[in-house]
């Protein structure tokens, strides 16, 4: 189980790598007028990044003493990975009407809590910088509009 987690966790980081070499083809343009080099160049950073956190916490993961069976483990992820679809259709369906930054918050929340944060402090703290890193970058720097519901 752990080697395939270290497997696929090195093939995402090698497709993000790929995915970053690709994207010097495009432009980055200037501050005040990104190209279209901008937003890929941000989603490779961040997926090798996310790739690196994983295959990190699955070397840490294989280290620590199992607490669990296999098979509860593997119930508990089936779960929960439901749990998160359940969550990302519900996200899809109201982020129209009650908003993108209250869908969104408390998608993140929800998610964070789903993926075995103990504690409300981090989710919390996540989600509100990601809608802060959303309206900075799309609503500020390159004046994009986000979905507004009656909520916000």
């Amino acid at each position: 189980m752990v080697r395939r987690e270290i497997e696929s966790s090195i093939v995402v980081l090698l497709i993000g790598v790929l995915f970053l070499l690709y994207n010097l083809n495009y432009t980055l343009g200037q501050w005040a007028n990104p190209g279209p080099g901008v937003f890929p160049l941000m989603v490779g950073g961040v997926w090798v990044v996310l790739a690196v956190w994983h295959l990190v916490s699955v070397l840490r993961k294989h280290k620590a003493p199992a607490r669990e069976t296999l098979q509860e483990s593997e119930t508990k992820g089936r779960t929960k990975a439901l749990f998160m679809i359940g969550a990302l259709v519900f996200y899809l369906l109201i982020v129209k009407w009650a908003g993108f930054f209250v869908t969104t918050f408390l998608f993140v929340v929800i998610c964070g809590r789903l993926a075995g944060a103990r504690e409300w402090g981090r989710p919390l703290a996540l989600s509100i910088g990601i809608n802060l890193f959303c309206y900075l970058l799309f609503g500020m720097w390159l004046k994009l509009s986000f979905p507004k519901g009656i909520l916000f």
